[in-house]
C-alpha cells in the first residue's frame, strides 16, 4: 500500500499521461456534486440559526449550544468550499501538456492542496508574492507536480516552529519559484532533490538548492514565454 502520512518525498514522475485526461474528467465533475452537498449542508445550517432565532423558549444553555453547532458547521462548510475549488482547479491541470497559464495561480494551489501533509508534520506552509500575474507556457500538471516536489523537500528539512514558505518572483521574462525554510540539516534529502532535479530537466527548469545559515533555499526557473524568449 501507498504511504499517506506525508513523510514520503518519492513523488516520481509521470512515464505516461494515457488516462489523465479522464482522470480530471471524473474528480473536475465530482467537485462539482460534492459543492452542491455543501450548499444542501449550508442551507440545513441557516434553517437552524434561524430557527434558534425566533425560538425565544428554548431551554436555558440550548440557546448558545445550538448558536456554537451553527458556527461550527458554517466554519466547516468554508473549508469544505475552498478545498472544493482548489481541487477542481487541480483537476483541470492536466487538461493540456503545453498551455499558457498563471503560474501564481498553480503554485497557491498546490500549496492550498498540500496544507495536510504540512499538518501532520505539526508545519505550516505560507505562500507570499502571488499578488500579480506570472504567465508561463509550459505543462500545467508536470509543473504543479515540481512545485509539490520542492515543498514536500522544504517541509522535510523545516523546523518545527518555522513555516515553509513559496513565492512566485519574474525577472528579465523568467518566473522563479523559491521555497525557504529553516532547517538543521545539512542538505536536501538526496531522493527528492534528484526528482526534482529529473522533473525540472524534463521541464527545461533550472534548479538550484542549498543550506546557507541555517536555511534551506530552493529556486526553480522556469524559461520564459515562448513568444518573448523568441
Amino acid at each position: 500500500m501507498r504511504k499517506n502520512d506525508g513523510t514520503s518525498n518519492n513523488v516520481g514522475e509521470f512515464p505516461d499521461r494515457t488516462g489523465l485526461p479522464f482522470v480530471g474528467r471524473i474528480t473536475g465533475s465530482v467537485t462539482h456534486e460534492l459543492s452542491n452537498v455543501i450548499s444542501t449542508i449550508e442551507q440545513v445550517a441557516g434553517l437552524l440559526a434561524d430557527l434558534v432565532e425566533t425560538n425565544p423558549v428554548l431551554e436555558d444553555g440550548l440557546t448558545a449550544r445550538l448558536h456554537d453547532i451553527s458556527g461550527r458547521i458554517e466554519r466547516q462548510t468554508e473549508r469544505g468550499t475552498v478545498l472544493i475549488r482548489e481541487l477542481n482547479f487541480f483537476s483541470h491541470l492536466s487538461d493540456k501538456e503545453s498551455a499558457e497559464f498563471d503560474l501564481t495561480e498553480v503554485v497557491r494551489n498546490i500549496a492550498v492542496l498540500s496544507r495536510r501533509f504540512a499538518n501532520l508534520q505539526k508545519k505550516e506552509i505560507l505562500t507570499t508574492g502571488l499578488e500579480h500575474d506570472v504567465m508561463i507556457e509550459s505543462d500545467p500538471l508536470m509543473i504543479s507536480q515540481l512545485v509539490f516536489n520542492a515543498l514536500m523537500i522544504g517541509l522535510q528539512g523545516a523546523e518545527s516552529a518555522e513555516p515553509v514558505t513559496v513565492a512566485v518572483t519574474k525577472c528579465d521574462q523568467h518566473a522563479t519559484i523559491t521555497v525557504n525554510s529553516k532547517t538543521s540539516i545539512g542538505s536536501p534529502h538526496l531522493e527528492a532533490s534528484e526528482s526534482l532535479q529529473r522533473l525540472a530537466a524534463e521541464l527545461k527548469c533550472e534548479v538550484e538548492s542549498n543550506v546557507v545559515t541555517g536555511e534551506l533555499r530552493i529556486s526553480v526557473k522556469c524559461p520564459p514565454r515562448r513568444s518573448t524568449a523568441e
